[in-house]
């Protein structure tokens, strides 16, 4: 449960006090989870602890055909995400810490390849994203 989870991570986030200069991060959230990062942000104190928000962008691959790449980090984020998250966290970087696009089902690596070059310009022109974890699909 999200409670559950915030306490483990204020637990394992504790580490940062002996270790100030340690990046604290929450688990990548498969999507734009509002509520679970607002929870997790709320209890224990681990507002102060995170360094960024991290999620997971694997549109395309393991959303409805509606969610492409750019929509992905659209407007529905901009209103509904931060603003919630940035209420409950502080104003924290976003990182997509995983995110790749699988060439399973029909999907030609030129697919991909066109994917990538898509999804690269649209992370760099969301301002809030500042890092960007590639996942290696293997199919």
């Amino acid at each position: 449960s999200v409670a559950e989870y915030a306490t483990v991570f204020a637990r394992g986030a504790a580490v940062s006090a002996a270790h100030p200069t340690l990046l604290i991060l929450p688990g990548g959230l498969v999507w734009a989870d509002t509520p679970w990062a607002e929870a997790t942000c709320e209890q224990h104190g681990n507002a102060a602890r995170i360094a960024a928000v991290p999620v997971h962008v694997y549109a395309e691959t393991w959303t409805p055909e509606s969610v492409t790449v750019e929509t992905f980090l659209g407007e529905r984020f901009a209103r509904d995400f931060l603003p919630v998250v940035d209420a409950a966290c502080g104003r924290q970087e976003v990182w997509i810490n995983e995110t790749g696009f699988a060439t399973s089902a029909g999907r030609t690596e030129r697919d991909q390849a066109a994917w990538w070059a898509r999804a690269i310009a649209t992370f760099a022109a969301t301002p809030r994203v500042t890092h960007v974890g590639v996942y290696e699909i293997k199919d």
